[in-house]
């Protein structure tokens, strides 16, 4: 969301955040570089009445939450209190993401209703591919209220480093906590295990953050960064960037790191979700089973290796130029505006929400502290002075 909210307020719209503390340091609130309120979490997850204060003074016309849940409990009041259009941003089919981790019908269920009640008490909907979009579609929302704006990239941050072959390293980004990434990082540590054993020194680089069983599991080759700021110092010396994902909902963002940095890439059907028809730049196999001849068929022709990377690279230049969707999801908010407000309350008969699934994960995850600066206050401006 960062980096669309860059590129929005380049294109000319004035963007606030409300952020959760979870733990903000106060270095972070004085480098925060947009406008806006951190609060102590009771604030969003409480009744919608207390954070309409803070809304009120930031004077929005509309209102982004990617949160079902939060949409679902307090989105419609808090919109219609500060006076705002409320768009659910939905990153991904929430029932699908919960079947693939394996939890029961139930629990798919729960979540397909949350985010059903997200979509229809919003005003607007924005998805990240089209297969999102087919699934608000089922829930209800109208064609002229839904946008499908994909993740940008920023070219002027990122380096084209291009291909190395003669590192012969892999590459793999993504959050190791989650599900389907879990599943291919462990398949990338076998893969690496097998190419070794049959006498080829190839290596691979996986980064993000993730589980200790993973993180720190000695295979031999395969070295785990955890969390990196700047990926241009992860994708100078790389022959080929993989990602083996087999489930999964949204759009991956991985594929986009890997080619704004010139990389040739291997991945699954399901890692191109949203992506370019055709995935210029993207050797497509989705039989595991083959990777590991795959792997050594791309490192031995390292000219069509840096034909793959510069297709990419250009590929992506043309359609995922975070300036240029930014411009255009604008343009669309600024139609929104015109319209009239659709949405209603709908919360899920019989459906609790003692805890938002994002937080418990989190929590899972480590990636959460408990709020310091709003330990003894509601709410403190950002940039924090």
């Amino acid at each position: 969301m960062v980096t669309l909210a860059e590129s929005l307020r380049a294109a000319g719209a004035n963007v606030s955040f409300v952020l959760g503390d979870r733990g903000m340091t106060v270095s972070a609130a004085k480098q925060w570089h947009f406008e806006g309120v951190l609060v102590n979490p009771d604030l969003l997850y409480g009744p919608a009445q207390n954070l309409v204060p803070a809304l009120r003074k930031l004077n929005p016309d509309l209102i982004i939450i990617a949160d079902p849940q939060v949409v679902a409990l307090n989105g419609r009041h808090w919109a219609e209190q500060a006076g705002a259009r409320l768009i659910y941003e939905a990153h991904d089919d929430e029932a699908q993401l919960a079947r693939d981790a394996g939890h029961d019908d139930d629990i798919v269920s729960t979540q397909a209703d949350w985010q059903r009640s997200a979509a229809l008490s919003a005003d607007f909907v924005t998805v990240l591919t089209e297969r999102e979009a087919q699934t608000m579609r089922r829930y209800g929302v109208d064609e002229k209220r839904l946008l499908i704006a994909p993740i940008g990239i920023n070219f002027a941050e990122r380096n084209a480093w291009g291909a190395r072959p003669e590192s012969k390293q892999l590459l793999m980004i993504g959050n190791l906590f989650y599900h389907p990434n879990t599943q291919a990082a462990w398949f990338l540590v076998e893969l690496i295990g097998d190419l070794r054993r049959r006498g080829h020194e190839i290596s691979a680089l996986i980064v993000g953050r993730g589980p200790d069983e993973l993180i720190n599991c000695q295979a031999e080759g395969v070295e785990f960064t955890g969390l990196v700021r700047d990926l241009n110092t992860v994708t100078a010396n790389i022959a080929l960037a993989v990602a083996p994902l087999l489930v999964g909902s949204g759009q991956k963002k991985k594929l986009l790191d890997y080619q704004a940095a010139g990389l040739p890439v291997l991945a699954t059907t399901e890692a191109t979700n949203g992506y370019i028809e055709g995935a210029p730049g993207v050797v497509v196999n989705d039989n595991l089973d083959t990777w590991a001849d795959e792997v050594l068929r791309l490192l031995s022709n390292q000219e069509h290796l840096t034909q793959l990377g510069q297709a990419g690279r250009d590929a992506i230049r043309q359609h995922f130029d975070a300036a240029v969707i930014a411009r255009k999801a604008l343009d669309c908010y600024r139609r929104w505006l015109t319209m009239p407000s659709a949405g209603t309350v709908i919360k899920p008969p019989g459906v609790d929400c003692d805890e938002p699934r994002w937080l418990s994960e989190h929590a899972r995850q480590l990636g959460l502290g408990d709020p310091v600066l709003t330990a003894t206050c509601d709410s403190i401006e950002l940039p924090m002075q």
